[in-house]
């Protein structure tokens, strides 16, 4: 029924309009009236905050911030003793950000036009060597090299027993002048002079061969062990022609070249670079005293037959020491060869 004073609301049962005479005062509650069955409800929480006991919701309207719940990280920011959120980690470059001495990411080096390519990068050093050093070369092969040297100083100690027959011939000669006939003589003579001209030119042969051998094994020894040298390079070749130095940095640079072809600081088990030199050696002396010998004994205006046998049998022992010096030389060398060429190639 609509109220007739207000004209705007109903009236109720109890005849009372909510607009004109107010809502209806809530009666007390009765305290003699018995207990209900329900418990009690818990008074609500007040507004802008989260029921007690229950964790604020972030994002809900009127609850305010979120909390994490207990013994977690609050939400929005990182776990203790981690970064935070969007933030690179400490010592690093910032998410989005260049390395530190390098161009910004989209962007060119400094100096280089867009588009090209940047220059490839210097090659790291190996260990043991500075910036800015060659790095070691791979041990060349020295099997091709080492055959040839051993055909040619085999047929060297073929040449040199051929000198050591025409020496002891003409030492028997000697001391048998008065019963050798004019023909024999001359036989022996000849024989002697092609043996020298054989021998001349087999050295000739041999020589450049086993100096291009020499050169390549320390080369490839400078790769081996650098730094471990006693001579350079260019001393292979050129120690040969230095008078009397001839002697001793030979033999010093082939012990340099062994021990790097086998990895030691001094050669082991290579007796035979011993051998070889020490035959050179003496056959190089003898040979020394027994040419200006026998030229002064075969001397026209002084001939002396005792002189010229003494000679020949210092040549015999000069022309065996170099057969030896052959035989030896040539184990040497493949003994040497087949050391580097089993090292590893990098």
């Amino acid at each position: 029924m609509e109220c007739t004073r207000c004209r705007a609301a109903f009236v109720g049962a109890d005849g009372r309009c909510p607009r004109c005479d107010g809502s209806p005062q809530q009666s007390a509650p009765d305290p003699y009236a018995p207990p209900s069955s329900q418990p009690p409800q818990a008074p609500g929480a007040p507004y802008g905050q989260a029921p007690y006991g229950q964790t604020p919701y972030a994002g809900r309207p009127g609850y305010g911030q979120a909390q994490a719940p207990q013994g977690q990280t609050p939400y929005g920011q990182a776990p203790y003793g981690q970064d935070p959120y969007g933030q690179a980690p400490q010592g690093q470059d910032p998410y989005g950000q260049a390395p530190q001495g390098q161009a910004p990411y989209g962007q060119a080096p400094y100096g280089q036009a867009p588009g090209m390519y940047p220059p490839p990068a210097a090659p790291h050093a190996p260990y043991g060597m500075g910036p800015g050093m060659m790095p070691p070369r791979p041990p060349a092969r020295l099997s091709g090299l080492s055959t040839a040297v051993t055909v040619l100083f085999a047929v060297m100690a073929v040449l040199a027993l051929l000198r050591v027959v025409a020496d002891y011939r003409l030492y028997d000669a000697l001391g048998s002048i008065w019963t050798t006939d004019l023909a024999e003589a001359e036989s022996i003579d000849d024989f002697r002079r092609i043996s020298i001209l054989l021998l001349f030119l087999g050295f000739l042969a041999a020589a450049p061969v086993f100096l291009v051998w020499f050169y390549k094994a320390r080369a490839n020894a400078e790769g081996l062990a650098p730094g471990r040298l006693r001579h350079s390079r260019g001393m292979a070749i050129g120690a040969w022609f230095i008078p009397f130095a001839n002697w001793w940095i030979p033999k010093a640079m082939a012990d340099d070249i062994a021990a790097a072809s086998q990895g030691t600081p001094r050669p082991t088990g290579l007796g035979v670079i011993n051998a070889w030199w020490a035959c050179w050696v003496v056959s190089s002396v003898l040979a020394g005293f027994g040419w200006p010998m026998y030229a002064s004994a075969m001397d026209d205006h002084n001939p002396s037959l005792e002189g010229a046998r003494t000679a020949s049998l210092i040549l015999m022992g000069s022309n065996l020491a170099l057969l030896a010096a052959a035989v030896c030389g040539l184990l040497m060398v493949r003994a040497v060869s087949a050391l580097q060429d089993a090292r590893p190639r990098y």
